[in-house]
Parts: structure tokens; C-alpha cells; sequence
């Protein structure tokens, strides 16, 4: 759960990368794993135009530079975008406007395997429940 959770950081498409490798090998089934904090992160839909993802994230880079949660440290985009407790009207159209293009990475995932024919389901495990002593959580897809 720690870190900026920013869609400009390219390890959240990192993704794309495995959706190639499965395309290419075009295996029967695969497993995907991942931390809980997936299901809440953002990033841009895949089903926009380069230019519309450049400007949400232009407009989102804006937002988050005026909000801070710490030292030095922006807050992340959940933070701005799901709370929406901005009470200028023009950065409150701005939240509304950046969260057409914005989807969580699950739904960006399946969206990219659809392209290429599979089906995607991704459950929250917790690895107690299977025998390892100790509480961690993990998505698999």
C-alpha cells in the first residue's frame, strides 16, 4: 500500500509486457499475482487516444500538484479522484472530467486479454486461509 500509486509511473503498465508474452506463446490458461492494493489503484483506459490519455494525465499531474500529504509528497490520485473534497468548482470539473478516462488496473487487464481472447477473472486471496502462517493478501488473475 505504500508508494505515489501514480499512473505516470510506468510499473503500473507493466502488465502489457506479460499481455504480449501470453499472446505470443498463446498458452491454454494463466495465473497472474499481484498486492491487494491493485483493485484500488487507477490508471488511464486503454480504449482512449494517445491524445486523451496525455491530457487526463496533463489535468491529473495538475490536481495533484496542488494537494499534498506530507512533506514534499503528493498525494495519490485515489486520494483526489475518489474523495473529491476539492471545493473549487473549476478543480471539481477538472476530477470529473479526469475520471472518464481512468479505470482500475483489473479492468484494464481484462480489457487487454479480451483483445486477445481470453477471459479474465481475478479473486483477492488471503494465503492464511491455504496454510502459510501469516495474514497476506494477493490478487489473482
Amino acid at each position: 500500500m505504500a508508494g505515489k500509486r501514480d499512473p505516470n509511473d510506468p510499473r503500473a503498465k507493466l502488465f502489457y509486457d506479460y499481455v504480449d508474452i501470453v499472446k505470443r506463446l498463446r498458452p491454454y490458461m494463466f495465473v497472474m499475482e499481484n498486492v491487494k492494493g491493485i483493485l484500488t489503484m487507477l490508471t488511464l483506459r486503454e480504449d482512449i487516444s494517445e491524445d486523451e490519455k496525455r491530457k487526463a494525465l496533463n489535468a491529473l499531474n495538475e490536481l495533484l500538484e496542488l494537494k499534498s500529504v506530507g512533506k514534499k509528497r503528493r498525494a495519490a490520485p485515489q486520494y483526489i479522484l475518489r474523495g473529491n473534497k476539492l471545493k473549487d468548482p473549476d478543480e471539481r470539473r477538472k476530477v470529473e472530467h479526469i475520471r472518464k478516462f481512468l479505470t482500475t488496473p483489473p479492468e484494464a487487464i481484462q480489457q487487454a486479454f479480451d483483445k486477445i481472447g481470453y477471459d479474465v477473472n481475478y479473486r483477492l486471496l488471503n494465503a492464511a486461509d491455504y496454510g502459510v502462517p501469516q495474514e497476506r493478501f494477493r490478487v489473482f488473475l
